[in-house]
């Protein structure tokens, strides 16, 4: 015997879902799971957009659950997050009727409400299946561990799709209730996870360390790593920017490092003291760069103290054969070896801090147009340089007619101002420099953090009429 709307009701009230927050799928459930009164189900017909089915078993057939399911898509009946869907005034009166929504849920001329309760989800889902859905779930932050202990068990949810949505939350309690659904490799590389000592500690026993060591958001330390030594990838861990300082590494993990991601990593800083101790060993007598040599590597990424730098000035001299594609024309490249000085590789080094030692040191033997790292100086030495004029320079790479890139002298700071951070600057000097830096006033010229920050403070000059440094 069919069920009537208040059987339907009283059904919904044992299971502890409450009608008045969007009891409308409960109730398509419920008419569907108890073969309800056609009459009834004809009601809603204008709402669902449901056809009549004359059995529970044709209802259930696979075509017909995908048919259904395309229906409640489409009529947007599987609300997810804060959603207003817009019904018409009878529909609204049909729903305020049957209490399956009060007056509360009405927020707007033929607009509801609906609160994405996880049971709701579970009731339409338990017929129809959700995979397709899992990807659009939307998990309050404060409801995720509630949702992952309801679903658990619950295998038509994508459960990959939902761990690497971005806004569903990965805490530990959360992956504990879980254990089984996730893909602990990925859970392993995720940036959404603070892997400190303790996190690490708890979920030992699932991730996956030599994916672990290549997270750049995992925090290493010399207890963590003395722990798990057995388990750790000390290649990947070598380019980690939480590796330990070299002070540590000698008592227990020096000889598994990997030096080649060692010299690339910009957390080590190589000092006199590290470089004795790894790269000095690699040099023969009399000896030669070849571009597979560590040194080579070291000076063309490795962050490099000043007394480093001091210490491989002579090498640095030298050149090295290196082998460069140049496009020719439109047929494809051609191939062909040129000599280039090490100074060219250690100019091009993103990890050298370029500060007033250094910069002054050595300006006149690189090419300051390819500098990639950082450049501070003082306003006591750009003062000093401002005659300076950087030489004509040709590139080296040919477009289609065989032409290169051509660089007309320029004064110095033309050449750095983009990306020069000035200390010492303030509003009395700036005026005393502005002429013979930078010529006539203009904001647009203005491109330098620290001039933006005076033209800001004294000029009044807005944002927006200030450009921003690409770094």
């Amino acid at each position: 015997m069919p069920f009537s709307i208040e059987q339907v009701r009283a059904m919904l009230i044992s299971v502890n879902l409450p009608v008045d927050q969007t009891g409308l799928n409960a109730l398509v459930e419920g008419l569907i799971n108890f073969q309800s009164d056609q009459a009834v189900l004809g009601r809603y017909e204008h709402l669902l957009k449901v056809p009549k089915y004359e059995s529970l078993d044709v209802f259930e057939s696979k075509a017909h659950a995908k048919q259904f399911n395309a229906t409640l898509q489409s009529s947007n009946l599987l609300p997810y997050g804060d959603k207003a869907i817009r019904y018409d005034d009878k529909s609204i009166s049909d729903l305020l009727a049957y209490n399956i929504i009060t007056s509360e849920d009405v927020i707007g001329e033929n607009e509801i409400r609906f609160d994405p309760m996880p049971k709701m989800l579970h009731l339409v889902t338990s017929k129809f299946g959700a995979t397709n859905h899992s990807n659009s779930i939307y998990v309050d932050e404060n409801r995720a561990l509630e949702f992952v202990e309801y679903f658990k068990d619950f295998s038509l949810l994508n459960w990959a799709k939902i761990q690497e949505d971005p806004n569903f939350p990965l805490s530990y309690d959360v992956l504990m209730a879980g254990k089984d659904l996730w893909d602990w490799d990925k859970i392993s590389a995720s940036g959404k996870i603070r892997f400190d000592e303790f996190t690490i500690d708890l979920l030992s026993e699932f991730l996956n360390f030599s994916i672990l060591c290549k997270n750049p958001h995992a925090q290493w330390n010399n207890s963590l790593i003395e722990k798990y030594q057995d388990k750790i990838n000390f290649k990947s861990l070598s380019s980690s920017p939480y590796l330990p300082f070299h002070h540590d590494w000698r008592y227990f993990y020096e000889s598994k490092l990997d030096l080649p991601s060692l010299v690339k990593n910009p957390r080590v800083y190589w000092d006199l003291e590290l470089f004795e101790r790894y790269i000095k060993p690699t040099f023969s007598d009399n000896y030669l760069v070849k571009k597979d040599d560590i040194f080579f590597q070291l000076i063309s990424y490795g962050r490099l103290s000043t007394s480093v730098i001091s210490e491989c000035e002579k090498l640095l001299d030298q050149k090295i054969t290196i082998d460069r594609y140049v496009r020719r024309n439109s047929d494809g490249y051609r191939d062909y070896s040129t000599e280039h000085k090490l100074w060219e590789f250690f100019t091009t080094n993103p990890n050298i801090f370029w500060d007033d030692e250094l910069f002054l040191r050595y300006y006149k033997k690189i090419e300051i147009r390819a500098i990639r790292g950082k450049i501070r100086l003082s306003v006591r030495s750009l003062s000093e340089l401002k005659d300076y004029i950087v030489p004509y320079n040709t590139g080296d790479i040919e477009d289609y007619d065989g032409n290169v890139d051509v660089y007309p002298a320029q004064p110095l700071f033309e050449v750095i101002k983009n990306k020069c951070s000035i200390y010492g600057l303030n509003y009395d000097n700036f005026l005393k420099n502005e002429i013979s830096w930078w010529g006539t006033f203009n904001s647009n010229e203005f491109l330098n953090p620290s001039i933006n920050a005076i033209l800001k403070r004294y000029f009044g000059i807005r944002d927006e009429h200030l450009l921003t440094v690409a770094r």
